[in-house]
């Protein structure tokens, strides 16, 4: 795996202590959606998860694609593939493998998978228009992307504070707004491409956040009217042509 960036590093830190303080092979998993119902995931076919944490999701589409089928989990973080691997051999789930990498340079060759999903990762990366790319790379022709992540939804916003918005609800590499992301989507290539904004944060709901999480001082400059909802999870989709 390539040298860490300092921002991959804290992700990498922070998803290894999770993984370590998880106990008896359970893991807190994090997610804004649900891009596994949304696949509709058929016997037979090879998916990718981008950013497995520890498995659940993997395991799940495991048993969707049936013994015909085959599931990739990729993550960059060694303590949460170990947790992953061992929840795999104690399920006795074999139609699997847990890949180490980085979502910006997925280690499997061009059109390998029928379907990438993603929860809540995507915000993660420092490159997201290389870890987009990427995804649309190892698709097949026809091949489909299902994912959730976390969207802008008001233009009007200052980048600087959005991102600081953005980091107190853990995306620590910030968001895209809404629209770029669909014209990013198009750009790429992506078919079809669709941005469904389904729950929305409220500035309640940042400022206890922030609290929980120690970041009362990436409040400082956030208007409560302007940034009140203008943060949402999203359900994004898209097929390669």
């Amino acid at each position: 795996m390539s040298i860490l960036s300092r921002s991959q590093q804290q992700v990498r830190e922070h998803y290894a202590q999770v993984a370590l303080s998880a106990g008896q092979g359970q893991c807190a998993e994090r997610g804004c959606g649900d891009a596994l119902s949304l696949a509709c995931l058929q016997p037979g076919e090879t998916v990718l998860d981008l950013g497995c944490g520890c498995g659940s999701e993997v395991l799940q589409a495991a048993g969707q694609v049936g013994s015909r089928g085959f599931v990739f989990g990729l993550d960059m973080t060694l303590e949460m593939l170990s947790l992953a691997r061992r929840r795999a051999r104690e399920q006795q789930v074999d139609n699997i493998k847990f890949l180490v990498g980085m979502i910006e340079d997925i280690p499997l060759a061009d059109a390998s998978v029928d379907v990438v999903i993603s929860n809540c990762v995507i915000n993660l990366c420092d490159d997201k228009p290389a870890a987009l790319a990427e995804a649309l790379r190892v698709l097949k022709p026809g091949g489909r992307m299902e994912m959730a992540d976390i969207v802008a939804i008001k233009p009007q916003l200052s980048p600087p504070l959005l991102t600081r918005a953005a980091a107190i609800i853990g995306c620590s590499n910030g968001v895209l707004l809404a629209d770029d992301y669909f014209n990013l989507l198009i750009k790429l290539g992506f078919y079809q491409p669709h941005i469904e904004p389904y729950r929305t944060f409220s500035f309640a709901y940042i400022k206890r956040k922030a609290v929980v999480r120690n970041r009362e001082n990436h409040l400082a400059g956030l208007d409560a009217v302007v940034f009140d909802e203008a943060l949402a999870a999203a359900h994004i989709s898209g097929r390669k042509p």
